[in-house]
């Protein structure tokens, strides 16, 4: 890119859940950086979902929002489905028109979703409109939104190579990996272990039950507590319950003898069960082990800092995009599979206890990790993006 005569605008489109959000804030921050290195600027306008986390998260990290109503398409065909399709039509028809004003107005160099729902009619209002559009696929099955927009954005950029082979129509197919935050380099191993009052030298198993939470994981663990305990000598485990579970898993814990539960926190042994983790990074650099879902952010974050993993795909996800994701990492040597369906106390406690007695095993899998990884994921999407940009100050 050369050096800009005036802001360089980008749109992002960026909403719902935090799966296009965060990795939508970390491509924001590295073209801001990338445009500075030029001795430019960068004028940065995300577009969200009114009912997603995006109100919360955005403007704080100092970007402007603009929220739009967003609605799926209905699976099925049938008359019975007839309603929800002119409802949805009718929405994402409101939702092109406002996109088209706003992009009007705006007159972004480059326009870039990072998925869900706004990115087909938010990126249509900008091609239509003669705006470069880069779309960003996060997850090893593409979905429906990232294929029909592949169909005339000018680049698209997917997190899995496994993901290129879904889009047979797009002009040009780059895999960039997904981009993380860049604190999730930085954990501290000691400090995660000194904080949650954990000792060195002992094998230690981090649980993310997501931030809402994960109910069947939460459920799982607490029943594998004693054979996990009888299995692995030394055992540490990092919980997190997700804020909307941990009321509940804490009152299970009640019934147990020795546990101390807290306000905010379940200590028992070498337990340590917490709502949330701040910042999740340390125990990332903390974990022997990681049991988690297999979101595309999630993965991203294992690989960049080679972690070894129970991936256990949350089975509701559309069109079983975690099942294809951690089935990823698994044909790599970086993970172990184990599907929601089969997922109960004494599996879990098995397939735990079977990894974190094998060291060796362990590190084997983190390097495969190590391999798959790509920390500079939100570099290299931001340089393409910069590279569609049109000429600031047109």
């Amino acid at each position: 890119m050369s050096r800009a005569r005036g802001p360089v605008r980008i749109l992002i489109v960026a909403g719902g859940t935090g799966g296009h959000i965060y990795p939508g804030l970390s491509l924001a921050d590295a073209l801001r950086e990338a445009v500075a290195r030029e001795g430019g600027r960068a004028e940065i306008h995300f577009v969200g979902t009114r009912r997603g986390l995006e109100e919360r998260v955005i403007p704080p990290a100092g970007y402007r929002l603009t929220t739009l109503p967003a609605l799926g398409f209905p699976r099925g065909r049938g008359v019975r489905q007839l309603p929800a399709w002119v409802r949805s039509l009718s929405v994402n028809g409101y939702t092109w028109l406002r996109a088209l004003a706003l992009v009007a107005a705006f007159r972004p160099h480059v326009a870039v979703g990072m998925g869900g729902y706004l990115t087909g009619p938010v990126l249509l209002a900008a091609h239509l409109l003669r705006v470069p559009t880069l779309v960003h696929e996060a997850n090893a099955r593409p979905g429906v939104a990232n294929r029909l927009a592949a169909r005339f954005v000018h680049h698209v950029a997917v997190g899995f190579e496994a993901a290129a082979s879904g889009f047979p129509q797009a002009r040009r197919v780059t895999v960039t990996g997904n981009p993380i935050r860049p604190e999730i380099l930085q954990g501290d191993r000691r400090r995660a272990l000194e904080r949650l009052g954990l000792e060195e030298g002992r094998p230690t198993l981090l649980v993310l039950g997501g931030s809402l939470g994960a109910r069947p994981i939460n459920e799982a663990l607490f029943a594998a507590r004693e054979r996990l305990e009888a299995g692995v000598p030394g055992l540490q485990v990092i919980h997190q319950t997700g804020a909307g579970e941990f009321a509940r898993v804490a009152q299970a814990w009640q019934q147990v003898r020795m546990a101390q539960v807290g306000p905010g926190e379940v200590r028992w042994k070498g337990w340590r069960v917490v709502p949330y983790l701040d910042p999740v990074a340390d125990c990332l650099a903390a974990a022997d082990l990681v049991c988690s879902r297999a979101g595309g952010s999630t993965c991203a974050e294992l690989t960049a800092l080679g972690r070894p993993a129970l991936l256990i795909p949350f089975a509701a996800a559309a069109e079983a995009h975690q099942e294809e994701n951690a089935a990823a990492l698994v044909r790599a040597g970086a993970a172990r599979l184990l599907p929601q369906r089969e997922l109960t106390g004494e599996r879990l406690a098995q397939e735990l206890v079977d990894l974190l007695t094998r060291p060796d095993r362990l590190a084997a899998m983190g390097r495969a990790s190590r391999r798959l990884g790509r920390p500079q994921a939100a570099q290299h999407l931001a340089q393409l993006a910069l590279e569609l940009a049109q000429p600031a100050g047109r």
